[in-house]
């Protein structure tokens, strides 16, 4: 008898191990500029998820895929910078912060802009955290200087519009 309630509990606790083990995601993408970076299906699932959840469909094949492109584009836009040197200033991203606190406040129609508390509130009635965002806005700021720092030559070659362009 007590062989028997030894085995079931070295069967029970193996089982609980297999199943609380850590499931290994499928990888969909693998980028490798300067370091071998892995874009799994959950984070792909989880890019456009807010996206399922406001219109309440499905996404194509194609649209999955777009969303997949701009995963890589991200990851690749990130190594480049990192490995050139190009990055966001803290206070870079805190000018970019409050330009969308802006936008978000004249979107209320608050005519003042908002709090902390309000602006995080309305980040997440979009459908992301507080700190996918500030993430997101980093990005911003480093893919704008990294392709400022690129093509800065093509850039000062671009003459300003006159009057007579418009």
């Amino acid at each position: 008898m007590q062989k028997k309630a030894v085995v079931f509990a070295v069967f029970f606790f193996a089982a609980v191990s297999m199943l609380s083990g850590q499931v290994i995601d499928k990888p969909v993408a693998t980028i490798r500029l300067t370091k071998m970076q892995v874009i799994t299906a959950t984070q792909l699932r989880n890019l456009f998820a807010p996206v399922i959840a406001q219109t309440k469909r499905e996404l194509s094949d194609d649209e999955k895929s777009q969303y997949l492109d701009q995963l890589v584009a991200r990851a690749l836009v990130e190594q480049a910078a990192e490995r050139d040197g190009v990055t966001a200033s803290d206070a870079d991203v805190k000018s970019r912060l409050n330009g969308y606190r802006a936008t978000f406040s004249g979107a209320r129609n608050l005519g003042r802009d908002m709090t902390d508390a309000e602006m995080q509130a309305y980040v997440a009635s979009m459908g992301m955290s507080w700190t996918e965002f500030q993430a997101q806005v980093r990005y911003e700021v480093t893919r704008t200087a990294y392709i400022r720092t690129k093509k800065k030559t093509l850039l000062d070659a671009v003459k300003a519009p006159t009057d007579a362009d418009a």
